[in-house]
This record gives C-alpha cells, sequence and structure tokens, in this order.
C-alpha cells in the first residue's frame, strides 16, 4: 500500500484540518474558549485515528447534531451519506429517524441532432447537394437535468443536485430516496 493511502479508522491530515476547523467555529459561537481551543487542537494534530478527532468535538455540536453510533453507508446522494441511524451531510450529522427526504424533479429527455449528422450533412453536402441535408433529420433522445434531493432534520435543509443522465437512472435514484424516507419514518 502507498504511504499516503487511506487506511479506515486512520485519521489523515484532512480530517485533522476539519477537526481543527470545527473547534475554531465552537470557538467563534462562543462554545470553546481559547485555552481548550489550543489544546484540543493539539490533541487534534497528535490523533492518529478518526475516533480520537470524533471525541474532540462530540461535546461541541448541538443536540441534535450530536454523533451517533454509524454503520455501513447504505445510500449515497452526493455529498450526503446515509446509515441506517444517521445522516452525514457536509453541515453536520444528525440522526436518521425523523429525518424528512424529497425528490424534486429538473431534468427532460429531449430530440436533438446527433453532433454525427452535422458532421455528415456538411461533408456530404459537399459530394451531394441538398441530399445529405437528410442527415439533419435524424434524432436521438438526450436526457439532461438534475434531480434535486432534499433532507430536513428539523432545524437544516441539506440539498444536493444529481446530475441524470438517462430516465432509468432518475427512476432509480427516486427509488433510493423513496427507501431512506421510509427508514427515517420506521426507524
Amino acid at each position: 500500500m502507498p504511504p499516503n493511502a487511506a487506511v479506515p479508522g486512520r485519521a489523515g491530515d484532512s480530517e485533522r484540518d476539519a477537526t481543527v476547523e470545527q473547534l475554531r467555529g465552537a470557538v467563534g459561537s462562543g462554545r470553546l474558549d481559547l485555552d481548550e481551543f489550543d489544546a484540543r487542537a493539539a490533541r487534534a494534530y497528535r490523533a492518529e485515528t478518526v475516533t480520537e478527532l470524533a471525541e474532540l468535538t462530540a461535546d461541541l455540536a448541538p443536540p441534535h447534531q450530536r454523533p451517533v453510533t454509524a454503520g455501513p453507508v447504505i445510500a449515497r446522494f452526493g455529498s450526503i451519506e446515509v446509515t441506517a441511524t444517521t445522516v452525514r451531510a457536509p453541515s453536520g450529522v444528525f440522526p436518521l429517524h425523523g429525518s424528512v427526504w424529497r425528490c424534486f424533479d429538473y431534468w427532460r429527455t429531449e430530440r436533438v441532432t446527433p453532433t454525427w449528422a452535422i458532421a455528415a450533412a456538411v461533408l456530404g453536402f459537399l459530394v451531394v447537394p441538398f441530399v445529405s441535408l437528410l442527415f439533419l433529420l435524424v434524432k436521438e433522445h438526450r436526457t439532461v437535468g438534475v434531480l434535486q434531493v432534499c433532507a430536513w432534520d428539523g432545524t437544516h435543509q441539506h440539498v444536493v443536485d444529481l446530475p441524470v443522465g438517462n430516465p432509468v437512472q432518475a427512476r432509480a435514484i427516486e427509488h433510493q430516496v423513496g427507501y431512506v424516507a421510509a427508514l427515517a419514518r420506521a426507524a
């Protein structure tokens, strides 16, 4: 394994830096004084595992964002990860139970002239004028747009736009959001 490869459970520089930034935010919001910040930041830079880093900030998160025992990721929507009990988003971690999930369609299927048909029409016009323009009648279906996945945890809204390449992919994402919403209601 290369020396800079991530090892599960081991803390990397990016995780240490993120923890120190979270500690700085706690100083800015008045939840941590400077002496405690210095002590925790030093421990963060010495931490070897992500568990050690999580312990440094566990008492700083508001009650609805306190870390809960997580498990394997069962669904991922861009930057939002869902486990059996928690949701991890860039803005924080919150329990899956009681969260509300929605999926909004912002995609469409268009009929467009493919690039190869345009090139054939232009090149063919030099050889067989006007007949080659029939290539421009060729159309293909292209799906463009995004699905917007929204999760609410009571105080925060987490939104991610997922690009859609075809209708089957869009339906799969919608079904996955439905599954997570059912888990949130049942948990």
